[in-house]
């Protein structure tokens, strides 16, 4: 009897409520687990010992209960008003398809809060104040590789165009692959790649060839095409600002 009822307790409760793990990371399809709150360093250092990371390159993400329930909901609205426009638009093909794409693009996006500390163990080591103790939650480490694209993403799809230092928003809009759809587009949204204490909200650039900004911009940026005015409805009016709002919660792959 003693056996059965702890088998039910095991599947009526997550695992980590059984085993009361404080914190867990996930990192190339891994789970770490730690039964106590870890500060950054602990847990760069076991990182470090079990996988090869680009550190350079690093981000956390919190992904835990919390958060998560909003940005999926969030995402879920997105994807529920992309799939009313494109039933709007089932007269015209090149437009539902191109909505269509975008729609796909969004519903692969995985999203998280980026955390904002440096990932580098010897600095976390040196300073206390840049080696803080993790809260409670899920968290996803994204390290996997190094960044050497700005994507472009629009109707049509996201379209990761390789970076070259120096380069102008328009330039990249240019090479997308999908740049006959966006040629006539006076501005677009910039995303920045979130870095530590450089975490800058989105914004709009001019990239019309009578109007364009020439600033360069930086690795693993992306660029939003808004959806053109005469697609959407008065219902969706709002919908390019949420699919940026969104944007910024994409956890970069």
């Amino acid at each position: 009897m003693k056996k059965l009822f702890s088998c039910l307790l095991f599947s009526l409760f997550p695992v980590s409520y059984v085993s009361a793990t404080a914190v867990m990371v996930e990192f190339n399809h891994e789970t770490i687990s730690f039964a106590e709150q870890p500060r950054v360093s602990v847990l760069l250092q076991v990182l470090n010992d079990k996988s090869k990371v680009y550190w350079p390159m690093a981000k956390l993400y919190q992904t835990d209960a919390e958060i998560q329930p909003q940005l999926l909901f969030d995402q879920q609205q997105v994807l529920e008003d992309l799939r009313q426009l494109i039933l709007m638009w089932h007269h015209d093909q090149n437009v539902s398809q191109q909505l269509s794409a975008l729609r796909r693009e969004i519903s692969n996006w995985q999203l998280g809060v980026f955390v904002n500390t440096p990932l580098d163990l010897d600095l976390t080591k040196l300073r206390q104040e840049l080696n803080p103790v993790l809260n409670k939650g899920a968290y996803i480490l994204s390290a996997s590789k190094r960044l050497n694209y700005v994507s472009v993403v629009a109707m049509g799809g996201r379209s990761d165009v390789v970076y070259r230092q120096g380069k102008p928003a328009y330039q990249y809009l240019q090479e997308a692959d999908y740049s006959d759809t966006v040629k006539d587009v006076d501005e677009v949204f910039y995303i920045p790649n979130q870095t530590y204490n450089n975490s800058i909200d989105a914004k709009t650039i001019a990239v019309s060839y009578w109007n364009k900004t020439t600033e360069p911009l930086v690795n693993g940026t992306v660029l939003y095409v808004p959806i053109p005015a005469d697609v959407l409805t008065e219902q969706y009016a709002m919908l390019n600002e949420q699919i940026v709002k969104l944007a910024q919660y994409r956890i970069a792959q």
